[in-house]
C-alpha cells in the first residue's frame, strides 16, 4: 500500500486531496472542525464580546454570527475584545468589516480591544487600523464609548 506522502507526490496536491475525500465510509479520514467561541457581557448599554478561537474559512461565519446575536442594542455599542484570537483570515476580516458595517449603518459603532501584535499586523498591512477604532484594552474601548456620549 502506498502512503500518503508517497501518493501526493505521485498525484501532485490537488489530485491527492480529491482521492482523500473519495475514501470509503469505513476508513477513519483526519478532519478538524473550527470552532469559535465567545462570552458576551453588557456593561451600560455597551456590549462586550470575547471571541475564542482561530478565525479561518471555517469558522469566520461562526464569528459572524456571534457578532449579529450581539447588536441587540439600539443603537449597537460593540466592543470586541480579541485577546481570545490569535489568526484572523480574510474571511474573519469580512466577518469583522461587515459587523461594523451594521453597527455603523444603524446609529451604532464597533470597537476592537486588545488585540494581539499578530493579528495587529495584519490589520495594520490592510489598513483596518483606518476603518475600526482600536483601543488597548476593553476599559478604554469602555471609556471611548462613554466620552462619545457626553
Amino acid at each position: 500500500m502506498i502512503g500518503h506522502q508517497a501518493m501526493a507526490r505521485q498525484l501532485g496536491a490537488d489530485q491527492w486531496l480529491a482521492a482523500r475525500s473519495r475514501q470509503p465510509p469505513g476508513l477513519a479520514r483526519e478532519r478538524t472542525e473550527a470552532a469559535v467561541s465567545a462570552t458576551t457581557v453588557s456593561i451600560d448599554g455597551v456590549t462586550v464580546v470575547a471571541p475564542r478561537g482561530r478565525v479561518d474559512s471555517q469558522s469566520a461565519g461562526q464569528l459572524g454570527n456571534i457578532l449579529r446575536s450581539a447588536m441587540s442594542n439600539v443603537p449597537p455599542l460593540l466592543v470586541v475584545d480579541m485577546s481570545g484570537i490569535n489568526y484572523i483570515g480574510s474571511k474573519g476580516l469580512q466577518a469583522l468589516l461587515g459587523a461594523l458595517s451594521e453597527c455603523r449603518h444603524a446609529g451604532g459603532d464597533l470597537k476592537l480591544a486588545s488585540v494581539s501584535p499578530n493579528v495587529m499586523h495584519v490589520l495594520n498591512i490592510i489598513q483596518f487600523d483606518r476603518l475600526f477604532s482600536i483601543c488597548h484594552c476593553v476599559d478604554s474601548a469602555l471609556a471611548d464609548f462613554q466620552a462619545d456620549r457626553a
